[in-house]
């Protein structure tokens, strides 16, 4: 006969649940480090189980989130800004995990493509980011993204999907962001010199640096595409100036570059069919000419807007008077004072009323004397339409 099943005490389950989780830390520490990456992450999985507290469950988090970042899987670590956002934290525990969230949620955007989150994303990084501390037993400065990068990343990504003013706004004007700019100041310089309209100097800069970025690891396969997005936003921008330009002096103040095979006359073609571009290209004079604006068009155009609103502002007076004659309308407090068809809605249909109702059902007899029913004086919706007389 089997004996009372005895529970353990609890401080032994404790330590029984922490030797568990250390062990499995222990075991997925060892194969983040002989490059086992789908085995440390396993690992890391199985902490879960003995995790019972918030801090704990961030720490795993940041662990995975190493472990995503390593793996180059953008859409799992992309997932884990929410779920520790999601937590329960002290305010100084959610300060220290932030910037590292904001930082690795914009790498995810950059190698997803999406440049305008991205640059959100790096332009939230707190400046605390920039004093390396050690989250989780993770330097995440010094192993997946430094300061310098993010002002790099943020800064290109920000050059090439936002507007003059939004850069001014957000960028220069943005003292947590200007500290990382001060890491790299040439592409302060960058951004400076294409809120200012000087768009050739903006492209040299970025051409002489080309080279480095082509070597970063996370940027190399990105930057040839936002250095193209901002090319182009500086040669619309610069067009807007004029109405013709020859293609030389375009291609005097927009170099291409030494690998583009085609002519400034093909990227020109390319941006006008893309749309990015509203001008006409003249191969037999060399010229680049925006297109005229038909004034008669543009006149045209206003008179059928204001038709519209005037047409809009008729039908909800019209509306207004069908809702009063069917009795819809809400009566005004009494401080207000009562019109005419309040007074009438206050006392039911004017019908046995004195006073004021009395006013209300000669003022709404005069009005059906305007107003008439059939084919004539019905609108789209079957209501009551009033003629000027």
């Amino acid at each position: 006969m089997k004996g009372p099943i005895i529970a353990p005490p609890e401080g032994d389950i404790l330590l029984t649940r922490r030797a568990a989780q250390m062990g499995n830390e222990d075991l997925a520490n060892h194969f983040f480090a002989i490059g086992d990456l789908p085995s440390a992450f396993k690992g890391y999985s199985r902490m879960r189980d003995y995790c019972t507290t918030p801090r704990h469950i961030a720490e795993l988090t940041m662990k995975q989130l190493h472990v995503s970042v390593a793996q180059s899987n953008w859409t799992v670590a992309h997932s884990y800004y929410l779920k520790v956002h999601a937590l329960t934290l002290k305010d100084e525990e959610r300060a220290k995990y932030e910037p590292i969230l904001h930082a690795c949620l914009g790498l995810a955007h950059l190698q997803q493509g999406s440049y305008r989150e991205a640059a959100n994303s790096f332009l939230n990084v707190a400046p605390s980011y920039m004093n390396p501390e050690t989250v989780a037993g993770i330097n995440f400065q010094r192993e997946i993204i430094s300061p310098n990068d993010i002002a790099v990343y943020g800064g290109l990504t920000a050059l090439a999907t936002m507007d003059r003013s939004e850069l001014q706004r957000r960028i220069l004007d943005n003292s947590s962001f200007r500290q990382f700019l001060e890491l790299e100041s040439h592409l302060r310089r960058a951004i400076s010199m294409f809120c200012a309209a000087k768009y050739t100097g903006c492209m040299a800069i970025l051409e002489s640096y080309r080279t480095d970025y082509m070597l970063d690891l996370f940027l190399q396969d990105h930057f040839m595409k936002l250095y193209w997005m901002v090319r182009g936003k500086s040669i619309v921008q610069w067009f807007s100036a004029f109405s013709v330009v020859t293609l030389d002096a375009l291609a005097k103040a927009f170099p291409s570059p030494p690998e583009y095979r085609g002519t400034i006359e093909h990227e020109l073609g390319a941006m006008i069919r893309a749309g990015s571009l509203n001008a006409r290209i003249d191969l037999v004079d060399r010229l680049l000419s925006s297109p005229d604006q038909d004034a008669r068009f543009a006149v045209i155009e206003s008179s059928l807007k204001m038709a519209k609103q005037a047409e809009r502002s008729l039908r909800l007076k019209l509306h207004k008077v069908n809702m009063t004659v069917a009795g819809l309308e809400v009566k005004s407090p009494k401080n207000q004072g009562q019109n005419g068809f309040d007074a009438f809605t206050a006392t039911g249909g004017g019908e046995g009323a004195s006073g004021a109702g009395g006013s209300a059902s000669q003022a709404l007899r005069n009005l059906k004397g305007k107003l008439t029913r059939g084919s004539s004086g019905v609108g789209p919706g079957g209501g009551v339409t009033a003629h000027m007389s």
